[in-house]
């Protein structure tokens, strides 16, 4: 009986939106055109939910249920809701105070959540259980609804503001399917996570079986995997905006086109590359606000995050097993222009020069710098001119 309670929440909640202009309904009237298509049928299921839970009862499934369409404005609902909210409220503390924290982690999930519980501090205090004492006690459903939480707080807040309007949308998938949309083809490696773009959307995917494995470990793998996947989706804007660009971002350009021209060369240097080095840095970084804001960072981090930075900016490559420079790689292709309205950061270091792009000479480097205050753009001028003049000298 609890599903057919549970199903008539679900047609009132797709009747939140008016199929006229699509704002928000309440009691079955649009609060913006004030259409009442939709009240004829939100009182039917309105008297049809008030037999089902005068005869079956409110369980804590079905009332965290009818949190999502408190906004509804029902009286019924609303009565319902109040009537049950002190009671709630003190099962949610047993629960949690039991470390029975799969039916806390659903509460998040919901709208309206924040009215039966300090969700900042729920989050919270959860958060630093499952940092210090594992997720162990979760079911697999509570653990991806945890992590998704995090995220989704995460991206609400400012730790990834260079998202700007380009939100991901981040699922999670099996490793069959992560590894089919993966450039890594060796089948024995687990990838972890994956970030694409289509258009100008950008979709994230997360190895739901490598999280699930991850479950007896610290929380922070799984964090910090995802952490990582969304620092690339970032990383657009320190090749293509203006007032982001920096050294990374230019080596970003150059790998991106070498490796488009050179088979296998993301994999032969995946430890290398300053894209993967810059958003496991990131990751970390933010991981590391996390923790100092839990107040249960020891530091642990330091060592990785140093050496992450360094990485960012590395500019040693190998090719079939030989050791070379990115700039002796990319200068010796043929580029063709357009590879500027993808990258537009490589006009810093080239020129166009009829069909394909021609490295700019060291003079000419030379006088854009002495010109230029912004010291990551005289980051990657430097760069480029000790490249122009290694070529002038040989």
């Amino acid at each position: 009986m609890e599903k057919n309670i549970l199903q008539v929440i679900k047609n009132l909640q797709g009747l939140m939106k008016c199929s006229s202009c699509g704002a928000e309904v309440e009691n079955g009237i649009c609060s913006f055109c004030g259409s009442k298509r939709e009240y004829d049928k939100t009182q039917k299921l309105v008297q049809e939910l008030e037999s089902l839970l005068l005869k079956n009862g409110i369980s804590f499934k079905i009332f965290i249920e009818l949190l999502n369409i408190k906004d509804l404005n029902i009286p019924f609902i609303n009565r319902v809701i109040n009537e049950n909210k002190a009671y709630y409220r003190r099962y949610l503390k047993e629960k949690y105070e039991g470390k029975e924290y799969n039916e806390v982690i659903d509460l998040l999930t919901k709208k309206n959540a924040d009215y039966i519980a300090d969700i900042d501090t729920l989050f919270s205090d959860l958060a630093l259980r499952f940092y210090t004492e594992g997720t162990n006690s979760l079911s697999d459903e509570s653990y991806i609804k945890f992590i998704e939480f995090y995220i989704s707080r995460v991206l609400e807040f400012s730790n990834f503001r260079d998202l700007n309007n380009r939100v991901p949308k981040i699922e999670f998938v099996t490793n069959k399917e992560i590894t089919k949309a993966s450039r890594t083809k060796d089948k024995t490696k687990i990838t972890h996570g994956l970030c694409s773009r289509c258009n100008d959307s950008y979709y994230i995917r997360i190895n739901k079986e490598w999280i699930l494995a991850n479950k007896s470990k610290p929380l922070h793998n799984s964090i910090v995997a995802i952490y990582h996947e969304l620092q690339h989706v970032v990383q657009e804007n320190y090749y293509r905006n203006p007032g982001r660009y920096c050294l990374t971002g230019y080596l970003i350009a150059m790998d991106a086109i070498i490796d488009d021209k050179i088979k296998g060369y993301y994999n032969e240097n995946y430890d290398k590359l300053p894209m993967e080095a810059n958003a496991e840095y990131w990751a970390c970084y933010i991981l590391k606000n996390d923790l100092l804001t839990l107040g249960i960072y020891k530091g642990e981090l330091e060592k990785s995050l140093q050496n992450l930075f360094l990485l960012s900016v590395n500019t040693h490559r190998t090719i079939e097993g030989k050791q070379v420079e990115i700039d002796d790689i990319f200068d010796g292709m043929s580029i063709p222009n357009s590879a500027l309205s993808e990258y537009p950061i490589l006009s810093l270091g080239y020129n166009i020069d009829g069909k394909n792009l021609v490295k700019k000479s060291a003079k000419e480097l030379e006088s854009i710098r002495a010109k230029t205050k912004d010291e990551r753009i005289v980051h990657i001028l430097d760069y480029a001119l000790s490249t122009a003049k290694k070529r002038d000298y040989k």
